[in-house]
């Protein structure tokens, strides 16, 4: 059956990666440079190597994507801008962006400039896709937290990107402050500590209810449902993975790609997916899959390769289900203790370098395990290697060569992407012995082995009587190649706005008390109160209260996924009281610029930023643009994991805590479909209002 053409995009966190992407089948791959980039611990690519990377990358077709994907703060505005123009001028095929200030900028500085809205956008809606179609993104990549049925009733000219396969987070992307308010690592700069994959306790009024690696999802795996993806309209399929091995690059890519071309996986594929990495699997929120957490593991799990069967002081002997081979890597299930097999006998004493299944196995015990066990493999030298041997990708092309006497012989080229190249050599002369025959015309011009070429049709119009030195036709040959290699690899000059005048305002805005509350409980104390101007952020508490002329819708990207049918978030009617909450990120003056712009009555700073940095936005933004709509969070406890449906099983409306390793302990509230974890502490700036209302901040808002 014929489906729509899917673009299978790979990630790529070093060189090696990215060649093992490009051989085994993607169509694209993303990746990031030393900075911007939303994997900060990822190897990552020079100035050096993006440049290669791009220019490979278009030689073999396939299209390089670089992620700047993370908040920029005021002071880093100058070197992002010298980036993009670097990847610009590189002909990087598209840049992803999460930072609303940034993609606004870019678009104007460098309109040719091809942008994608990322995930940590957060747009679920038609009306905030509608914004993006404003500003000039070309694509949207949707969060993992969506339905395809969703995805799919959403119309748009903008192109759909996915996730199909790898780690999953618990939390919406772009709004988990947990790792930055708790451990200063903000997964907003690509610097993710992973606090969702450490264990906690959950308790209600101090007792214990449930204990494990709570947050700890299971990993993305489509290939169940993935004909549904194939008669989708979706246009890019991503796999997640720039902090993983080239192995697995390589590998996933591959098994994607034969999904793609309609094959089906059996059981030998999985069982190499779960020896690369295996968190156990699950189809995800993209097929309203329930059982998405892993509470047990919060890492690599590997394969299920057999039992122990007896344990001795020196010797640990192993049932084997599946192959043993010498390095393999295996951890034992109960003790979590492993290591990589370097010496391995057989049943009899031998040193032997493998051992079939349903034979004993017979390791050193060098980790002191005491008792039976399960037996995990969760890495392979032997798998390593021969993910290697893969055939080299080749270019298609077709070639005509025409050799007539009395004329110069001419060369041909076309490839599928419509470059031709003609090349003149040699006058043909008239044959006075032997004639060159037309098999030895074909053997000269397919001599491609070592090109990135593969002739798919040649073409020989030629006399019968010709004689051409056979050192010419390999010499037009080679020139032909060479001009194609530049067509495939040069980039045309496009044009930079290297100035941009922004309107500025003089008039200075009045001073606001703020109140954000989520209950009608609170919306009728806060009625009576000295607040200026009251939040809500229940669109149907908003109606309900919204012919009182101090209540304001408050916008936020928690708000654009509460539930999976598109709500009129950032609609007309809305975008002329709409606050812009602090889950936006705004970290610099050009954001909120920007969406003041779009609509935005307020525009709240990013809870991220530390005072120096919030001092050096708010210069520049009076400097720049004047006096902006910009909201300061000055009281209140901040949510710091918004998670979608309930996975810890709690009860709606009541009050839980999640206790750490270190004992801190953190509010959990699920309501209206969303489980809310607040930080562990209540802020409190109410003595530097003062000081804040001088640099330029109009709005100070408490939380309820």
């Amino acid at each position: 059956m014929h489906y729509p053409k899917k673009e299978l995009l790979s990630p790529a966190g070093d060189y090696e990666s990215f060649l093992a992407a490009l051989e085994n089948g993607a169509d694209a791959v993303y990746l990031s440079g030393t900075s911007f980039g939303a994997r900060a611990y990822a190897k990552n690519f020079t100035n050096e190597e993006l440049q290669q990377a791009i220019k490979t990358g278009h030689l073999y077709g396939v299209k390089v994507y670089i992620t700047m994907n993370t908040i920029v703060k005021e002071k880093e505005v100058s070197s992002f801008l010298s980036q993009v123009s670097f990847l610009y001028q590189l002909g990087v095929d598209a840049i992803i962006m999460q930072d609303i200030g940034m993609i606004c900028l870019c678009k104007e500085m460098f309109p040719e400039l091809e942008i994608h809205a990322s995930t940590q956008c957060n747009c679920s809606t038609i009306e905030s896709i509608r914004i993006l179609e404003e500003i000039g993104v070309k694509r949207v990549v949707f969060p993992r937290e969506m339905s395809l049925g969703t995805i799919q009733s959403i119309q748009t000219s903008l192109e759909k990107e996915i996730f199909i396969h790898g780690a999953l987070c618990v939390s919406y992307s772009g709004n988990c402050l947990f790792s930055s308010l708790h451990g200063g690592r903000s997964a907003n700069r690509g610097e993710c500590a992973g606090c969702c994959r450490l264990p906690f306790t959950l308790l209600e009024k101090n007792k214990k209810i449930n204990e494990g690696y709570l947050l700890s999802m299971k990993d993305l795996h489509t290939a169940p449902s993935f004909e549904e993806i194939l008669k989708s309209d979706i246009k890019s399929l991503k796999i997640e993975g720039r902090m993983k091995s080239s192995s697995y690059v390589a590998y996933v890519t591959q098994y994607y790609r034969k999904l793609c071309h309609g094959e089906v996986p059996n059981s030998q594929d999985l069982k190499i997916l779960k020896i690369l990495f295996y968190r156990e699997f699950t189809t995800g929120h993209l097929f309203g899959e329930k059982n998405l957490m892993n509470p047990r593991y919060s890492n690599h799990l590997g394969l299920l390769i057999g039992m122990v069967q007896k344990v001795t002081k020196k010797e640990i002997i192993i049932r084997l289900s599946e192959d043993l081979y010498q390095e393999d890597g295996i951890r034992f299930q109960k003790s979590k203790k492993g290591f990589v097999v370097n010496y391995l006998y057989d049943e009899h004493g031998k040193l032997v370098s493998s051992i079939k299944k349903g034979n004993l196995a017979v390791i050193r015990n060098t980790i002191g395990l005491t008792e039976k066990d399960e037996v995990f493999k969760t890495s392979s030298k032997h798998l390593e290697k021969s993910l290697k041997k893969v055939s080299k990708r080749k270019v298609p092309i077709e070639m005509t060569f025409i050799a007539h006497v009395g004329k110069k012989m001419k060369l041909l080229i076309k490839d599928q992407d419509h470059h031709v190249v003609e090349v003149l050599g040699s006058i043909v002369e008239d044959a006075k012995k032997s004639a060159v025959s037309k098999k030895e015309f074909y053997t000269l011009l397919t001599r491609l082995k070592d090109t990135p070429f593969q002739e798919e049709k040649v073409n020989l119009d030629i006399d019968s009587n010709v004689f051409v030195r056979l050192g010419d036709i390999n010499d037009l040959r080679r020139r032909g190649i060479q001009q194609m290699i530049k067509k495939r690899t040069e980039v045309g000059k496009k044009p930079i706005v290297k100035s941009v005048s922004f309107s500025k305002n003089e008039k200075p805005l009045p001073k606001q008390m703020t109140v954000l509350v989520k209950t009608e409980k609170d919306i009728k104390k806060a009625l009576f109160s000295h607040f200026s101007r009251i939040y809500v952020e229940n669109q149907s508490l908003w109606e309900k209260y919204s012919s009182f002329e101090n209540i304001y819708f408050a916008l936020s990207r928690n708000q654009w996924k509460r539930t999976d049918h598109a709500k009129r978030i950032w609609s007309e009617e809305l975008r002329k009281n709409a606050i812009l909450g602090y889950s936006l990120n705004v970290s610099n003056a050009y954001s909120v610029y920007y969406l003041s712009k779009l609509g935005a009555t307020s525009v709240c700073l990013s809870v991220e930023l530390t005072d120096e940095e919030q001092e050096m936005l708010l210069r520049s933004a009076t400097e720049k643009f004047g006096y902006l709509p910009i909201e300061m969070i000055v009281k209140g406890r901040i949510e710091i994991m918004v998670i979608k449906g309930n996975p810890l099983q709690i009860m709606e409306g009541k009050q839980y805590q999640l206790r750490d390793i270190k004992g801190n302990e953190y509010p959990v509230i699920y309501h209206d479909s969303i489980t809310s974890i607040y930080q562990n502490k209540i802020i409190n700036k109410m003595d530097q209002i003062h000081y804040w209302h001088s640099l330029g901040v109009s709005s100070f808002c408490q939380i309820k």
